[in-house]
């Protein structure tokens, strides 16, 4: 572990890579826009440190960081469990190279974890909304979480994107790996065992869609995605509403329901400030 300063981090965040640093580079750099910076750890996991090329500058601008070794990357589970075993801090969020978290992300957890639950997860956005193949990715995945959400208790939180109290994870022992192949799987049982989950929707996660049909002259590949039209950005946002909250079961505040309400309105609203609604 490299230590930046003699303090504790307060949260570890685990970022896989399957190769080198330019893969995580954009979201570290993400994360380095964070006011809690200086609180959190950054554990990359990677296949061999000696190919990762780390930015060094970037590195040091958190409060703490580890490099871990894990060989092969035999799933996101595997890595992400093996980054979790080496985290310092009490709080573990779990991050994506195609995820770049806002501002007020990573204080927005620490803060919602100061209470009695077991995991927080943040709202998602659209990080690439012109594409309606990017929004049916995200509906598909991220429906019952779409910003601007609503916070609360929640059978189940985005997946790769949300953050949990370590002990508790820790708490599977050899089973950890398993439990987070499929992480709704982890929340259900965690909702057995009588933990929270919270949705907090002041922290937010940009979540990008990224298809690749073929080379440029840099050897990398170029977003792509059908340009969304307003009426079919509108059906599509419509019925993800719907069936999002039909798929959402966890517990709710205070004057919600299943139907349609203004955190809709507001979710359509945001769409055509984006001219996409």
């Amino acid at each position: 572990m490299h230590m930046n300063d003699t303090r504790s981090p307060e949260l570890s965040v685990i970022l896989v890579t399957p190769d080198s640093y330019e893969t995580v580079r954009t979201t570290i750099r993400y994360l380095l826009r964070q006011q809690a910076r200086d609180r959190m750890e950054l554990i990359l996991v990677v296949p061999r440190e000696h190919e990762l090329k780390p930015d060094m500058e970037d590195l040091n601008g958190f409060l703490a960081y580890q490099i871990v070794e894990v060989g092969p990357i035999q799933s996101i589970a595997y890595a992400n469990s093996a980054g979790i075993r080496r985290s310092r801090a009490p709080v573990v969020a779990l991050a994506e190279d195609h995820a770049f978290p806002a501002p007020g992300w990573a204080e927005a957890l620490l803060n919602a974890h100061q209470g009695e639950c077991a995991a927080v997860g943040p709202v998602v956005r659209n990080a690439n909304p012109r594409s309606i193949v990017s929004w049916a990715d995200l509906l598909i995945a991220y429906a019952p979480w779409l910003y601007p959400g609503r916070a609360g208790h929640r059978d189940h939180l985005p997946g790769h994107n949300s953050s949990y109290k370590k002990d508790i994870l820790l708490g599977y022992g050899s089973e950890l790996e398993a439990m987070l192949e499929a992480e709704s799987v982890l929340h259900w049982d965690m909702r057995q065992k009588g933990h929270r989950l919270h949705l907090e929707p002041a922290a937010q996660v940009a979540h990008l869609v990224r298809a690749v049909v073929g080379r440029d002259g840099r050897g990398r590949g170029r977003d792509i995605g059908a340009r969304a039209t307003s009426g079919d950005t509108r059906r599509v946002i419509g019925h993800a509403l719907r069936d999002g909250r039909a798929a959402d079961t966890g517990e709710r505040q205070d004057g919600e329901s299943g139907e349609r309400d203004d955190g809709d309105d507001r979710v359509l609203e945001h769409l055509s400030l984006q001219g996409m609604a």
